[in-house]
């Protein structure tokens, strides 16, 4: 709708309506099946990222966990398919909660999101070393986490 040759934007108004639609419903089925885990010690982040999880990718189950410990013993249940957790929290945080997810052989390949609003490079190294993939600064723009998600998740996302 918006490219600046006319001849590559929709004829009228209403093909665009309708490709949007259709575009809509193609993404109504986006994720079936796929588990996303949120781990953050902070029940309004917990509560504000599945919301968004759940409204940007249909389909997909959002579950959370408020500790590492909760996280691993979810894990092992749901298999996630991403885990999105928080740095700074109670029994090892962030860091510890990589390491046990990279140390078992169910979840050694899943992408694992850091966030924190007090992390900088030197974490970020000893994360990348435990097998972070991505690590994002509080607050976290929320097209910012849609499109690292998106991009780990890979055909599915």
């Amino acid at each position: 709708g918006l490219a600046k040759a006319p001849a590559d934007r929709p004829p009228s108004a209403e093909a665009l309506r309708r490709a949007l639609l259709a575009a809509l419903e193609a993404s109504s089925s986006e994720c079936p099946g796929t588990r996303i885990l949120v781990v953050d010690d902070e029940a309004p982040t917990r509560s504000a990222m599945q919301d968004l999880l759940e409204l940007s990718f249909p389909g997909a189950t959002v579950s959370t966990a408020a500790n590492p410990d909760v996280a691993l013993e979810l894990a092992d249940k749901i298999r996630p398919d991403l885990v999105i957790t928080d740095l700074h929290m109670p029994q090892g945080g962030g860091m510890a909660l990589t390491r046990a997810l990279r140390e078992r052989e169910a979840t050694r390949k899943v992408p694992i999101v850091v966030v924190t609003a007090y992390g900088g490079a030197s974490d970020w190294q000893q994360l990348r070393e435990l097998g972070a993939d991505r690590f994002l600064v509080k607050p976290v723009d929320f097209d910012t986490m849609v499109t690292v998600v998106r991009s780990l998740m890979g055909p599915r996302g």
